[in-house]
């Protein structure tokens, strides 16, 4: 209906009503009753058994603390436990709660401060906002304040300010505990869903035998060239519940065991970072944070030298197309000499039906060589003829054993002395106490500015030419430990083949994957010749012709 109206000017008003609601999901509810409708909201933020009773206490409180107003009907105590308030995603109860508001079955909100509505100052905002929308206001108990009327609405903005700098400093509190612990080597062990250790009696990790047979399966299948969705579906088959409790494994979950330090004894810290306590995602610390490796922490399952293996041929793997589907113990391993590329194998049939393996450069028959692209001229090899390479080049090895084992356990003399001599340690105590020395010097500057009135430009440059020195041994440090890692990575490499070549018999007269894998780093094709590359820079070539004149 318009309601037309006339002033002494003799202007005509016409009113025109709302055709729309703002909340049309509250269409239909009488706003004026008898008696509000109140509902209360409980939070603790951890599952400890402290918070746990406070959790039920607070429950409890605020049931009996509506019933006994007369002018109020009870419309349910919300909660949440072990949930954070730095934001709303997880806080089912909470959630819940709006869902009712919107629903139009709650008209007063009691909670018991303003830090168990959210330490999110935004989204604090966001919420007081919504509920005034409907007409819903909250009385937070321990502040004495109602959310109606401006005076209040700014010192509700104010204290959601402040409730936010208490979680960032309680989050940087915190993190300072876990890098201070970080680096002196303190490791937090998670038990759950973690396949191989349990928590001792002495409070360290101790191995689950039984469990330990699983991860050894694991590995000992990826290095007989099995890939992760094979091991995933061979574990399922055979009735071994995964981490998790289920009947089915993943490859991923495979993938998780077999880069999984801990296995070998070790420990990496900060593998995943959060940018700010507001962030509930934690990333992949790919350098962005310092990491730090504590070596032999508690007991292994997987010797270092085979981690160490199966980490290269992971590596290796990741280089070529389709690696992770592959069943082959050549995968990754069979480089083409004309262009690098990986080979991959196919199943061709020949012309009386026979099938067979066959390697071939995946660049030869690429998109790019199909529409006038150089096909590499390295030969299509089968597989036998690999095999047979392989066999060939082991037992040359194994004719002069003695020789070649006193060749390689000089080499690894050599890098046990670079190892054990302590210079790259020392050179990294240096700069760590250097580095220290500059951090208490820029503290000392920054502190010294604040008393200073005026310009600071002579304090800019002393700092600016500290972080360029501290930029500096950072880089330094990080070449130092590359150093270091490269020389552990390669001492256990000499050690698998050494341990490897003094196992085999005499001769070998059938292929086996897992030795090819324990020996071999790759194989080069070229168009006439095959050249295994033994771990440790060992080289032999073998004749493709011969190859063929031997398996037929």
């Amino acid at each position: 209906m318009q309601n037309n109206t006339a002033n002494s000017t003799g202007k005509k008003i016409t009113i025109i009503p709302a055709k729309m609601s703002l909340h049309p999901e509250r269409d239909g509810v009488d706003p004026i009753r008898a008696k509000k409708r109140v509902a209360a909201y409980c939070r603790v933020s951890t599952s400890l058994e402290e918070q746990q009773g406070s959790y039920e206490l607070q429950k409890k409180y605020y049931d009996e603390f509506i019933r006994r107003n007369p002018d109020w009907e009870p419309a349910g105590v919300y909660g949440d436990e072990g949930k954070s308030g730095t934001s709303l995603k997880g806080r089912i109860g909470f959630l819940e709660m709006m869902d009712d508001v919107r629903a139009g079955k709650i008209d007063y909100i009691v909670t018991k401060a303003t830090s168990r509505f959210g330490r999110n100052n935004a989204e604090f905002i966001q919420i007081l906002d919504e509920l005034e929308s409907y007409g819903v206001e909250v009385l937070f108990e321990s502040e004495g304040i109602v959310t109606s009327g401006q005076q209040n609405r700014a010192m509700l903005q104010v204290m959601g300010m402040t409730n936010e700098n208490y979680s960032n400093t309680l989050s940087n509190n915190i993190r300072w505990s876990k890098e201070r612990n970080m680096r002196k080597g303190k490791v937090s062990f998670c038990y759950k869903n973690f396949l191989g250790y349990e928590k001792g009696d002495d409070g360290e990790p101790k191995i689950v035998e039984e469990e330990a047979k699983i991860i050894r399966l694991i590995y000992n299948l990826f290095l007989e060239g099995k890939p992760y969705s094979y091991i995933a579906k061979y574990l399922s088959e055979q009735g071994i519940p995964s981490p998790g409790g289920k009947a089915s494994w993943q490859g991923g979950t495979v993938k998780s065991i077999l880069t999984n330090e801990k296995y070998a004894g070790d420990a990496l810290l900060q593998k995943t970072f959060k940018e700010s306590f507001l962030d509930r995602c934690s990333h992949v610390n790919n350098g962005e944070k310092p990491q730090v490796l504590v070596e032999n922490n508690h007991p292994a399952i997987i010797d270092k030298a085979t981690f160490a293996k199966v980490q290269k041929l992971i590596k290796s793997r990741s280089y070529c197309r389709n690696s992770g589907t592959s069943d082959n113990p050549f995968s990754g391993k069979i480089i083409c000499g004309d262009c690098g590329e990986c080979f991959g194998h196919k199943t061709w049939t020949s012309r009386g039906r026979i099938k067979y393996t066959m390697w071939v450069c995946n660049h030869k028959y690429s998109e790019e060589t199909t529409y006038g692209g150089t096909k590499c001229k390295t030969a299509n090899l089968r597989q036998e003829w690999i095999e047979q390479g392989y066999l060939y080049t082991m037992n040359q090895v194994l004719a002069r054993r003695s020789d070649f084992l006193a060749k390689y356990e000089r080499k690894l003399a050599r890098v046990n002395h670079k190892l054990e001599s302590g210079e790259i340690e020392k050179e990294l105590k240096e700069l760590t106490g250097r580095s220290h020395e500059i951090e208490e010097e820029r503290v000392r500057i920054k502190a010294e500015m604040e008393f200073v009135f005026g310009e600071h430009t002579s304090y800019d440059e002393k700092l600016e030419a500290l972080k360029r020195e501290s930029q500096s041994i950072m880089a330094e440090t990080r070449e130092l430990e590359a150093k270091r890692d490269e020389l552990n990575a390669t001492k256990k490499t000499l050690e698998t083949i050494i341990n490897a070549v003094k196992d085999l018999p005499e001769s070998l007269t059938k292929f086996h994957a897992k030795d090819f894998t324990y020996t071999i780093d790759h194989v080069t094709v070229g168009q006439y010749v095959l050249a295994y590359h033994l771990y440790g820079d060992e080289c032999i070539k073998v004749n493709i012709e011969l190859l063929k004149k031997m398996c037929y």
